[in-house]
């Protein structure tokens, strides 16, 4: 006889969109009303983070910003359980679920999804997590850019004049333009803060 711990299982649960975390909330709930969290292993929304642009310049500034988490399964919850006449009478029974994935009617119990399945959508959440981290950390210039300088000693107020980025060091915070002084150009470096990059 198996134990337990074999036995459970992934589950895609079907919900109305826009209530996922409502439906665990409520599940959750019934569980604890229950006594049934020995047949209840966890609940999983696959999510996705999403910055606005203007939220994007505020962290480019420093300053505090807001990430978004989107549903890459919209109307889907999945759950790891024991699937058992009671479990899957309470799940299906909950506000908001529609259905169970593989449930067949004529009293058939659903299917679950299949190790390989659950861990493709893990790596898929974990793919748009390094997507998002990798462009959120991006420089906000890229070498041929063209920056006004907008702070710092270097400021022109009579004219507005826009240089060439040659260098960025992504590290230091940092870009190298060429900068005319006295009809000579002079390789200077300029903080991300004292420099705007051009509006197309």
């Amino acid at each position: 006889m198996s134990n337990n711990s074999e036995r459970y299982a992934w589950y895609t649960v079907v919900v109305v969109p826009n209530k996922e975390e409502q439906v665990i909330e409520s599940l959750k709930n019934k569980i604890n009303a229950t006594k049934m969290g020995e047949f209840f292993r966890d609940f999983k929304i696959f999510k996705e983070p999403k910055i606005s642009k203007t939220e994007l310049e505020k962290k480019q500034r420093g300053e505090n910003y807001v990430v978004k988490y989107i549903n890459l399964y919209k109307g889907y919850v999945f759950i790891n359980m024991l699937m058992t006449d009671d479990t899957w009478y309470l799940t299906r029974n909950t506000e908001y679920v529609t259905g169970i994935v593989g449930s067949h009617g004529d009293g058939v119990k659903p299917t679950p999804i299949s190790k390989r399945e659950f861990r493709r959508l893990l790596d898929s959440e974990i793919k748009h997590q390094k997507a998002f981290e990798e462009r959120i950390n991006q420089a906000p210039f890229l070498e041929g850019d063209l920056v006004k300088i907008i702070a710092g000693p270097l400021v022109n107020e009579e004219q507005e004049i826009y240089y060439k980025v040659k260098q960025v060091n992504e590290k230091m915070k940092y870009v190298t333009i060429d900068y005319e002084s006295l009809g000579r150009k002079i390789v200077t470096e300029i903080s991300w803060d004292h420099i705007e990059k051009m509006k197309k």
